[in-house]
């Protein structure tokens, strides 16, 4: 009996510690399952809220997007416009560029002008002194010129006149042509009772320095022929080089050097005996 009794006692003792592990299993099953469900339903919930973060940052970029549209409108044109805005910008450089480049030579021009100015001024300041100095010879030119016109006034008076000449020889002519507005050439002519006296003279020098020698020679015959009692024509060439020599201060030492006198060609005419 008392076997049957533990058996009755084991049989039931083994089931309730099988169930009891039984139990112990499920329960950590069970629990092991709760975990795993927890953990994929937190990984779900995490991602479900990245989703709504996502979707929220989307909804407010295409907000963005739809005011930034609305403020600039984008069309089928966009590229095109966009090539022109780097068309333009490249233009505007290169209008800068050339308006850099014509900056500079417009100061470059502006330079070379204001030196041109300078110079233009120079020249006119030098073309007034020019023009003084021009009307400054004028006047001392008049003034020379007609002091020789002058001086011709006093040669031709003291020149005998033609009708003398042509009266002292018949059929006679003058012929005298100064190379300038006085000349050094002279010719003289004196009637000393039946002796006609004739003197063509070629003076040392031109124009003034010849004009004072012939009246210088003139008024040498006058003397001569007026003192000389004795009327020959060697005596009196020799009479006026003595008086030019002494007039002149004409010695052997200055002789080279102060060489003025005359070429002359002197004539007697004796009617009485009617010899030259």
């Amino acid at each position: 009996m008392i076997s049957i009794n533990i058996t009755y006692f084991i049989i039931p003792t083994i089931v309730i510690i099988l169930l009891i592990i039984v139990l112990i299993y499920a329960l950590n099953g069970k629990r092991k399952v709760d975990l795993r469900v927890l953990a994929v339903r937190k990984k779900m919930e995490k991602e479900k809220k990245d989703l709504l973060d996502e979707m929220k940052r989307l909804t407010y970029l295409n907000s963005n997007y739809e005011q930034e549209k609305k403020l600039h409108p984008i069309n089928k044109e966009t590229n095109s416009n966009n090539q022109k805005k780097q068309a333009d910008e490249t233009h505007l450089h290169e209008l800068v560029n050339e308006k850099d480049k014509l900056e500079k030579e417009r100061q470059q021009f502006l330079v070379k002008n204001k030196r041109l100015w300078e110079q233009s001024l120079a020249i006119h300041k030098e073309k007034e002194r020019i023009d003084q100095l021009k009307i400054e010879i004028e006047i001392r030119h008049r003034e020379v010129t007609d002091s020789i016109n002058y001086a011709k006034q006093i040669q031709t008076a003291l020149l005998p006149q033609e009708k003398v000449v042509s009266e002292m020889f018949l059929d006679s002519f003058v012929l005298w042509k100064p190379r300038d507005i006085v000349s050094g050439d002279f010719y003289w002519a004196k009637q000393i009772g039946d002796k006609k006296i004739i003197v063509a003279a070629d003076s040392t020098g031109h124009g003034v320095p010849g004009a004072f020698m012939s009246l210088l020679g003139m008024a040498f015959l006058n003397e001569i022929v007026n003192m000389q009692v004795e009327i020959d024509a060697a005596l009196i060439i020799e009479e006026l080089r003595s008086l030019v020599k002494k007039s002149l201060q004409q010695n052997e030492s200055t002789r080279m050097k102060n060489k003025d006198g005359f070429d002359l060609a002197l004539c007697i005419v004796d009617e009485k005996t009617m010899n030259i």
